[in-house]
């Protein structure tokens, strides 16, 4: 969900390969305005909202688990400790939590005003959202209230913990991968034919938030498997604004209706395909620069757009606007977040990943055996890259 893919899966094959996954990138960032559309429209209650935008977080899971396995699998089969690829998955992911939940509480205290009983819960709410504890099921509320869109991150983590434990103990080889997933498969389909729909899986109460394994299980699974099996690299190279065009539709479209069918086709069969097509998309100078800026903001956009939004709409409420003002006030408040996502990339999020980086022990790995070029080959050493995860 959350990785940039170009620089994640730099050194996957050379230097070469950061610009071939940048379009993966702007997919990432296209699924977190879906998100913060949808967010945006339902707090302020208007009529229409993208009705299948929850899917992106889907789609993040499996893209996910296609970079996590471009840039790991090779280094945690060749020394890396599970320890040292835990904190480095850390180090990527914590420091945006910890904004969010801390902007999230900002916000939550905003709207509480001056109830006392209401802070409290507010500080309790807080305090278990920074350990990623759900603590909000206790409350009778979403699973965690002051900036609910975490309850992925929770999920993102234990995805990346069973992925590195598989990775560097167990491997599993010839088809187990394969029943695995066709397992998963069946358990989500089944799962979404008896909600109805995926939407209600992962957040709402302590049933649903289980559920939310199988949201994991299938698409991350299938992005490690895209990996893992090269199909990305059969030489597809379609431009990339037909593919972006059709990631937004699948979260877009205006079909109002629950369809366990749609969610199913989409995350079993378009998901897959999109992160297959999209890692060959040919994109390139301006185009190219534009999705690396979309993956930039797209983790910080996806953590801190809820609360924000929230924000927007309790001005508003003391400001006594109009409730037609509703419509208006959607796209501005996602734009203020926006803002407010580059603010905090450049300022906060990249510097102190930087920092904790710097603090971890630098171990050099063997690089992976390059069959295209003859051993003897100078070409072969000099391509080869080594990479920090991003």
């Amino acid at each position: 969900m959350i990785d940039g893919a170009s620089a994640a899966c730099a050194g996957a094959s050379g230097p070469r390969r950061k610009a071939h996954f940048v379009f993966l990138d702007g997919m990432r960032g296209i699924a977190a305005l879906a998100v913060g559309w949808l967010h945006a429209s339902q707090i302020f209650s208007i009529g229409y909202h993208p009705f299948h935008a929850f899917l992106a977080v889907d789609f993040f899971f499996c893209l996910s688990g296609f970079v996590v396995a471009c840039a790991y699998d090779h280094k945690l089969a060749h020394g890396m400790t599970f320890g040292d690829f835990a904190i480095r998955r850390m180090i990527r992911l914590y420091p945006m939590i910890l904004c969010g939940v801390l902007v999230g509480a900002l916000v939550s205290s905003f709207e509480a005003g001056a109830a006392q009983n209401e802070l409290l819960g507010v500080v309790a709410l807080t305090a278990s959202a920074l350990v990623l504890v759900p603590l909000g099921f206790a409350f009778g509320q979403e699973a965690y209230p002051v900036n609910n869109p975490i309850w992925t991150l929770f999920f993102e983590l234990a995805g990346s913990f069973v992925y590195g434990f598989e990775r560097r103990f167990v491997r599993l080889r010839g088809l187990i991968p394969l029943l695995a997933l066709v397992l998963t498969g069946t358990v989500l389909v089944f799962s979404a034919h008896h909600w109805h729909t995926l939407e209600v899986l992962g957040y709402s109460d302590p049933k649903m938030f289980v559920g939310g394994l199988v949201r994991l299980a299938f698409p991350f699974l299938a992005g490690v498997l895209i990996y893992r099996s090269s199909v990305y690299k059969l030489g597809f190279a379609l431009p990339s604004p037909p593919l972006a065009a059709a990631l937004f539709l699948i979260l877009c479209a205006p079909i109002s209706h629950v369809s366990w069918i749609y969610d199913s086709i989409s995350v079993l069969i378009l998901f897959p395909a999109l992160i297959i097509l999209g890692a060959g998309a040919n994109c390139s100078g301006r185009l190219a620069a534009i999705w690396s800026l979309f993956g930039r903001l797209s983790y910080p956009f996806y953590l801190i757009h809820q609360p924000i939004i929230r924000a927007v709409r309790r001005l508003k409420e003391l400001s006594n606007v109009p409730e037609a003002a509703g419509h208006a006030l959607v796209p501005l408040s996602v734009l203020l977040a926006i803002g407010c996502a580059w603010a905090v990339t450049a300022l906060y999020d990249e510097p102190v990943r930087r920092w904790l980086s710097s603090l971890r022990p630098q171990h050099r790995l063997a690089a992976p055996p390059d069959h295209s070029q003859p051993k003897w080959s100078p070409v072969r050493r000099r391509e080869w890259s080594y990479f920090k995860d991003s």
